[in-house]
């Protein structure tokens, strides 16, 4: 889902690269059948929803107000994923009101062995060399909701990358001269939805091996 906001233009783009990331990670995993709603904060409920994007920056600022805080709390307390989105702008998320009064934990920079960097492609010389601190993960995420972190930050635009026409063309340029970077940015995507839906279970596969050795023991 994705929080709709007082701009037509950024709700579109949101709308368009969630429905891209669908269709990317449909093509290339067995997860499918993702549908895309766009949330009215205010009226929606939206705890049955594993994952939020919400593009934050001046022109979408939504009005703050204790309901919307204490729904996005409960919401990342009973297992959801809130993915804030600077899209270039202010990474100093104190000048976000309702950001302010989010519960959130101690965050830390993605980097390569974390799972998330892993899940599906295997991500880390990237996450090390391109990324490089714009995306930032809780610390020590809740074990109680499989080690996945219930917000995500980033300042990349990731709707504006991900978003595709009919012919699943992009829909927007990239500020970028590499060639591959779009594509390892599909699978980043793509990374992150079998991160929200599956969660540790691919952590738990690095060590099958030894598991199995064990039990011939």
């Amino acid at each position: 889902g994705y929080i709709k906001t007082n701009n037509f233009q950024i709700d579109n783009k949101s709308k368009k690269g969630l429905e891209g990331l669908a269709i990317i990670t449909k093509n290339r995993t067995t997860l499918d059948n993702i549908q895309v709603v766009g949330i009215d904060l205010e009226n929606d409920y939206i705890n049955y929803i594993p994952f939020i994007y919400w593009q934050l920056s001046a022109a979408s600022d939504i009005p703050e107000n204790d309901h919307m805080v204490d729904k996005l709390n409960e919401y990342m307390s009973n297992g959801g994923m809130l993915f804030l989105d600077l899209a270039g702008n202010d990474i100093n998320l104190k000048n976000y009101p309702i950001v302010r009064r989010l519960n959130i934990k101690e965050l830390e920079p993605l980097n390569r062995d974390h799972l998330l960097a892993r899940s599906f492609y295997l991500l880390g010389d990237f996450i090390k060399e391109d990324i490089n601190d714009t995306i930032w993960v809780e610390r020590e995420p809740s074990s109680e909701f499989d080690n996945v972190s219930a917000i995500i930050i980033a300042n990349n635009d990731y709707a504006k990358i991900w978003a595709m026409d009919n012919n699943l063309q992009p829909l927007f340029p990239m500020a970028t001269n590499k060639i591959n970077t779009r594509d390892m940015l599909y699978r980043l995507g793509v990374n992150l939805m079998i991160y929200v839906f599956t969660g540790s279970y691919k952590s738990d596969q690095i060590h099958l091996p030894f598991i199995l050795e064990r039990l011939k023991q």
